[in-house]
């Protein structure tokens, strides 16, 4: 159940970042330029699925380190199989696909990837939810030796 819950939250990220990149095209790139728009909106995106992989773990409950790297993992590589997958079924040459891993280059793309990875990881060991106290019948009253 884990799996399935697991990849709705990743089909969700990748609405996200469709329209991410939607948004950087035809705004943020008009304003201020495609590099700088490049640069925003990927920082933008890590930090968001940071946050969003960091709160999806705490929603499933995930308490033990392993569980968390699982899921951040399989995130990640998700992520990075898609992210060539797709770029090759569009046409994209493999040295395109490489460019936006240039940290050289000042491409920061690589942020995105190991924010999936690291979100899980930093939400820490989630507590139980707490069982609720068992009812008690209520304590009889001691009788005294007055009359």
């Amino acid at each position: 159940m884990i799996a399935l819950k697991a990849a709705i939250f990743w089909c969700l990220l990748f609405v996200l970042a469709v329209l991410n990149g939607v948004a950087r095209q035809m705004v943020t790139a008009e304003m201020f330029g495609e590099a700088t728009a490049l640069l925003a909106h990927t920082v933008f995106l890590a930090a968001l699925f940071f946050v969003l992989a960091r709160g999806f773990t705490r929603m499933l409950g995930l308490a033990d380190f392993g569980s968390r790297l699982a899921l951040g993992l399989c995130l990640c590589v998700a992520t990075v199989l898609a992210e060539f997958a797709l770029g090759r079924a569009l046409g994209m040459t493999w040295e395109q696909l490489m460019a936006d891993w240039n940290l050289s280059e000042g491409r920061l793309w690589p942020l995105v990837p190991l924010a999936l990875l690291f979100g899980p990881l930093f939400a820490g060991p989630v507590a139980a939810p707490a069982k609720p106290a068992a009812r008690r019948a209520p304590r009889k009253k001691k009788a005294s030796g007055r009359k």
